[in-house]
This record gives structure tokens, sequence and C-alpha cells, in this order.
């Protein structure tokens, strides 16, 4: 942030105006920046192998892309007939609300870890035998939030 003595300090109103400028541009590209960032957790989320998906009508449904209807002028997609909306991560978040409710149990006898929250992250899989790499599958899973070394009261 400036200070109030950058007029006084000699500098002209223009490179006053400029510093002034490149802060305010700064700021907001790191607020644009976390934007982006949560934005992304949550595509990535809901593209994942596994997501907690689920509609508020349709249990089990998951979004699908549009099919094309053929008419009399070839074929053509056609608008939704409706918002949808879906229940995504429901399960974990009430989790995570309720640890933060009551908080985590201390536990530090023997040999286990102090109980902590391990956060949520992506970690990716191989599955298929080593030796034939043409057959084996790459997949990119979020893993949620654990509570470590303890249990929940």
């Amino acid at each position: 942030m400036f200070h109030s003595g950058l007029e006084s300090s000699g500098a002209r109103s223009e490179e006053i105006n400029l510093l002034r400028q490149s802060e305010y541009i700064s700021q907001l590209l790191k607020r644009k920046a976390d934007d982006i960032s949560k934005l992304m957790s949550i595509l990535l989320y809901i593209c994942s192998d596994e997501p907690e998906i689920d509609s508020e009508r349709q249990l089990g449904t998951y979004p699908s892309r549009p099919k094309p209807v053929k008419t009399k002028k070839g074929f053509r997609l056609f608008p939704a007939n409706g918002v949808h909306y879906w229940t995504v991560g429901d399960k974990t978040g009430r989790t995570l609300g309720e640890v933060q409710a009551h908080g985590l149990t201390e536990m530090t006898t023997g040999r286990h870890p102090r109980t902590h929250l391990r956060r949520g992250h992506w970690h990716d899989f191989w599955s298929g035998k080593k030796d034939e790499p043409d057959m084996r599958k790459f997949s990119y899973r979020w893993l949620p939030p654990q509570i470590i070394g303890g249990r929940q009261d």
C-alpha cells in the first residue's frame, strides 16, 4: 500500500498516478487469480472419475451432453427445457461442517499422530500391469479432506 508521504517525496504527479494504478492492477490480478484458482478446483472436481454429484430431482443421474436431433433442415441442438440444479460435494461439505463445529479430539499418546485435518487434494493413479504399458490407465482423482489420527466426538 502507498504511504501518505508519497506526494511530499518530490515525485511527479504522473509517477504517483502510475504507481497507484500499478498497485491497483496488481491487487486486481491477485483477486482474479484467486477466483480462477477456485473455479479450476471446482471444474477439476466435477471432471474427476468419481465426483460426488447428485440431482435434486432424479437421484443418481449425471450431467450429459446434448444429443443432436434430426430435423427437416438436418441435425440440430435444442436448448434445455429449463434450469437443472445439481448438488455437488454435499456429503463432504456436511462432514467438514461437523468437524469445524465440534472440533477434533486430541490424541497424543503412543505412536498415534496428533489429530489434524488433511486437506483435500488431487492424486494421480495408474492401474494395470506395469509390464504392459499399453494396457495401463491413468486416472486423476480427488481425495476429500480426512481426519487423521483421531476420531470425531
